[in-house]
């Protein structure tokens, strides 16, 4: 019998592949941009839909042998980005359950799945940019129109001509109040325990300017109903 042929030569490894793709960041830094700048614009016009695919499959996973997991969420920090969007998932649930009783258009299920495109690959690169390293800029700008093109619980969906009203469905007005609650209850208030409904709904006056005044009337309604029925 014949020998078997060797086999071709291996694939490349995950080492060197994360240090390709860590090779192609470094060539483009320049005077203007700093890494992080560099890896949102290398995923956004140099990786093909295939690397990105890859790359989203691996972060969803949490493939820490994927040479994509390793740029993304080591190098690039998009695990404090996941963390971030963990967190006020779980305050979001945690506001359910504290006043899901007076809106009751807002389901558990809404709850539970509320801002799951966040950990989508298009929003993470623009929101880790943004809040991870506190830079703005294009691929900010394009992960926040995708977040509010998708979330209907925020006022740009529908003035962005979804409805072609400007109005918000009940069901994502409501669930709009919840997460303006579950950010101040995480952020503001520190995960107290102790805190009352009215402190809750103390909600900056700020927040409401992106609300259309029909809908603004009505958040400050729900608002002042959980305050007065506490």
């Amino acid at each position: 019998m014949a020998a078997s042929k060797p086999p071709a030569a291996s694939m490349a490894s995950a080492d060197e592949k994360w240090g390709r793709l860590q090779a192609t960041v470094h060539e483009r830094l320049d005077t203007t941009a700093n890494y992080a700048d560099t890896v949102a614009r290398v995923v956004d016009t140099l990786w093909t839909w295939e690397q990105r695919r890859d790359a989203q499959a691996a972060l969803l996973d949490r493939d820490a042998r994927s040479p994509f997991y390793r740029i993304l969420w080591d190098d690039y920090r998009m695990s404090e980005h996941y963390a971030q969007t963990d967190s006020h998932r779980e305050f979001m649930v945690r506001s359910f359950d504290r006043l899901g009783g007076y809106l009751p258009a807002v389901t558990r299920r809404a709850a539970e799945d509320h801002d799951l495109s966040k950990y989508e690959l298009v929003e993470a690169v623009g929101y880790t940019l943004r809040w991870v390293h506190g830079r703005q800029g294009v691929h900010w700008l394009e992960a926040l129109g995708h977040h509010y093109g998708v979330q209907e619980h925020h006022p740009q969906f529908f003035i962005m001509g979804k409805t072609g009203l400007g109005l918000m469905s009940t069901d994502a007005l409501q669930e709009s109040l919840v997460d303006m609650v579950a950010c101040r209850w995480e952020r503001q208030l520190e995960g107290r325990q102790d805190v009352t409904n009215s402190e809750l709904v103390d909600i900056a006056p700020g927040f409401f300017d992106r609300y259309q005044v029909a809908d603004r009337a009505a958040v400050q309604a729900l608002i002042d109903k959980i305050a007065r029925q506490e």
